[in-house]
């Protein structure tokens, strides 16, 4: 009985090992601190348990599918996130070299009625994308 306990725990280690690998870059951190290491891991393996936890709700995703949903999310948010700040450099760059101070500019932005509408449209316009992406 203990065996057949011990082989299902190594065969469950197994397959952590597997897919952390293949999916999660576990192994791939190249800090030379100990730490970053640790953190690196730990992080890998929070990524996993979550991953699992949808699996389990979900039964009808496969994991690697789940991987590969974190996965694309996560390069998108990264992506994203970068656009956003290079976005944000250039127009901090355009008001200040127009001598224009930020918050009245953003100010004057918000209540112009024709400006909110059209940010409404555009977020409208992103939700119904990512909509149709995952319901694909």
């Amino acid at each position: 009985m203990k065996r057949l306990r011990f082989t299902r725990y190594v065969g469950v280690l197994k397959s952590f090992f597997k897919e952390a690998k293949q999916y999660l870059r576990l192994g791939k951190c190249q800090s030379n601190d100990f730490d970053a290491q640790i953190a690196d891991i730990s992080i890998i393996m929070i990524t996993y348990m979550m991953l699992g936890l949808k699996k389990r709700f979900q039964a009808y995703d496969t994991i690697g599918g789940a991987f590969r949903d974190v996965q694309y999310e996560l390069i998108e948010y990264t992506l994203a996130e970068k656009l956003f700040g290079l976005f944000i450099e250039l127009v901090s760059s355009i008001l200040s070299r127009f001598e224009i101070d930020p918050e009245h500019f953003m100010q004057v932005m918000m209540e112009d009625d024709l400006f909110s509408e059209t940010i409404i449209e555009i977020l409208a316009k992103e939700i119904d994308v990512k909509n149709t992406r995952k319901a694909a």
